[in-house]
């Protein structure tokens, strides 16, 4: 039975406030572990319902966060917002471990802040690529992709709502080497979830 209910948060971060929501762990122990769930490529913290049912399910041991990003698809600008929400997890919550859980582009914003800090104590990358470059040129098709190589703007417009992507989108990935920097993981629990 949950002690203390689902709080929604804002916090700060470089582009804007962050909004989340804090799911907190049912034994209401200050020193129980944080998971801050990173959301993937056009998702959210909701995740279609799947990220609050898991939250609920990961409070019978932890403190989760979830939150997110403020709009940009660019992974620089998704590390920093991770960033400022670990900073805020650290004020907060000082006594846990932390996890860090990303699904998708989620995931690669999650390595990439993961190997940026030692404090990490575990991640799990939930369908994480792992070559940039390919997963997006297939998500996107060849020519979009070519379209925002050589420098236009796409404006996508599904089921899943509005989307423009600029020309950095693409760019930008070329600052991480994802497979590189799996190779240097050590000493860190690293869960992979892929099928």
């Amino acid at each position: 039975m949950r002690i203390k209910p689902e709080e929604t948060i804002q916090i700060q971060g470089p582009y804007g406030e962050i909004n989340g929501m804090l799911t907190p762990c049912i034994e209401e122990n200050t020193a129980a572990p944080m998971l801050v769930l990173a959301h993937g490529f056009r998702g959210s913290m909701d995740g279609g319902g799947r990220a609050a049912v898991l939250a609920e399910m990961a409070s019978e041991c932890c403190n989760v966060i979830r939150f997110n990003f403020n709009g940009s698809q660019i992974l620089s600008k998704q590390v920093e917002e991770l960033e400022a929400v670990l900073a805020y997890v650290r004020l907060k919550f000082s006594a846990g471990k932390i996890f860090l859980l990303g699904r998708s582009l989620g995931g690669a914003a999650a390595l990439v802040a993961a190997s940026r800090s030692a404090d990490i104590t575990g991640l799990v990358l939930w369908a994480a690529p792992n070559d940039l470059q390919a997963t997006f040129r297939n998500a996107l098709g060849a020519e979009a992709y070519n379209a925002l190589s050589a420098g236009q703007t796409l404006y996508l417009n599904d089921e899943r709502g509005e989307l423009t992507l600029t020309p950095d989108f693409i760019t930008d990935f070329a600052k991480y080497d994802l497979q590189g920097i799996l190779r240097n993981w050590r000493k860190r629990p690293l869960l992979i979830l892929h099928g």
